[in-house]
């Protein structure tokens, strides 16, 4: 988004938009339990390297190599 109207953040619009196509039988729920089956284990590694370079960074682990 080039512009936010009203200031908000990019995430209410697409929430709304993606519970808009839900509740109106757009996508049926099974379709998004099959996405969350077939993405579960990328997201996870994802979400882990994200905790351990928190974790890394902390504990100022590069701070001796930068």
């Amino acid at each position: 988004m080039l512009w936010r109207p009203f200031g908000i953040n990019e995430t209410i619009p697409t929430t709304i938009g993606a519970l808009t196509v839900l509740v109106a039988g757009i996508v049926p729920w099974m379709d998004v339990l099959n996405i969350f089956d077939i993405i579960r284990g990328a997201s996870l590694t994802i979400l882990s390297t994200i905790m351990m370079s928190i974790v890394l960074e902390s504990i100022v682990f590069l701070g001796g190599l930068l």
